[in-house]
C-alpha cells in the first residue's frame, strides 16, 4: 500500500488537483496532510473541501490554525495576511 503526504499547498486548487491526480496515478491508497490548506491563493474552501474529502489525517499549518482565530496576523507577508484576514 502506499501513502501519500501531502502539505503547504495555501489555497491554489489547480496545484492541488494536479498532486491529487498525480497521486491516485501513482497508486497512493491513503493520503495525508501535513498543513496549510489555506493561505497565498483564493481558494481556500475548494482546497479544504478536497482536502478533507481525499486525507485520511490531516495536521493543522501555521495558516489553517491564524484562519481559526480572532487575533491578528503577524509574522506572513502582506498577500498572505490579506487571504488568511478575508477567510
Amino acid at each position: 500500500m502506499r501513502l501519500g503526504v501531502l502539505s503547504d499547498i495555501h489555497g491554489n486548487v489547480s496545484a492541488l488537483e494536479v498532486v491529487l491526480r498525480d497521486a491516485h496515478e501513482q497508486g497512493c491508497h491513503s493520503l495525508l496532510w501535513l498543513g496549510d490548506i489555506v493561505g497565498q491563493f483564493e481558494h481556500s474552501k475548494e482546497c479544504l473541501d478536497l482536502v478533507r474529502a481525499r486525507c485520511v489525517a490531516r495536521v493543522k499549518g501555521n495558516h489553517d490554525e491564524y484562519c481559526t482565530r480572532q487575533t491578528p496576523v503577524h509574522g506572513f507577508n502582506t498577500p498572505a495576511c490579506a487571504i488568511i484576514e478575508r477567510n
